[in-house]
């Protein structure tokens, strides 16, 4: 405790009330940080021309607002569209659906070439896939995301 105390320039009656302080500012900054992860995807997808491919490469998105700015995407698009979270180390969370497609073909084809873990239904599959994003995306350059 008294370590904490010396860490925190407080009094030691106080450790307990700064170091809640100090979690309270770190959960409203994750809040931050997760809005504007989303932000900046929502950006990302406003700025997308019709030629441009409904596939988004990022590093850094919760679930929840994965599936969130995916949802967003699909309204905009008639194609596949998809949305993978990761990086080529660690590999990717996918998030990939359709209005009009069989997105099940999708997982079903990272499956056979990857490995990918996952599955879902016709409008949305989910899950998660050990491979580069060149590799993903040239894999799935045979489907329609324009």
């Amino acid at each position: 405790m008294n370590e904490l105390r010396t860490l925190l320039s407080s009094e030691l009656s106080e450790v307990v009330n700064n170091v809640a302080a100090i979690k309270n500012e770190r959960d409203e900054l994750k809040i931050k940080l997760r809005e504007a992860n989303k932000a900046k995807l929502i950006i990302e997808i406003d700025h997308l021309s019709d030629s441009d491919r409904a596939l988004i490469f990022t590093d850094e998105v919760d679930a929840k607002s994965q599936r969130e700015a995916l949802n967003y995407l699909i309204e905009r698009r008639d194609n596949y569209c998809g949305i993978l979270v990761g990086d080529d180390k660690k590999g990717y969370s996918y998030l990939i659906g359709s209005n009009s497609l069989d997105s099940t073909l999708i997982g079903e084809r990272l499956k056979e070439s990857f490995g990918a873990k996952g599955g879902g239904k016709k409008e949305m599959i989910q899950g998660f896939v050990e491979a580069k994003a060149c590799d993903i995306k040239a894999l799935l350059d045979s489907f329609p995301f324009i």
